[in-house]
């Protein structure tokens, strides 16, 4: 799964490299690790990548969930 990371919904521009890094790295100070698309076309590596056991129960995805929207928020 992905999240696509944009600085401006209007515009759609990619969100920056330091705004991605930091977005990871704030997931994994609250225990979820993330990643980030690395072959795309250069300048567009703004895609969070999710992957979630497919033992995934209902409390591991609300964890995910709920630690996403924290540091979205943090980050706006």
């Amino acid at each position: 799964m992905g999240i696509e990371l944009v600085e401006n919904k209007d515009t759609k521009e990619p969100a920056t490299n330091a705004r991605i890094g930091k977005i990871i790295g704030d997931c994994k100070t609250n225990g979820l690790i993330v990643g980030r698309n690395g072959d795309t076309v250069a300048g567009f590596n703004n895609v969070l990548t999710l992957c979630p056991p497919l033992s995934c129960t209902d409390e591991d995805f609300d964890f995910i969930v709920s630690v996403l929207k924290k540091v979205f928020k943090e980050n706006e």
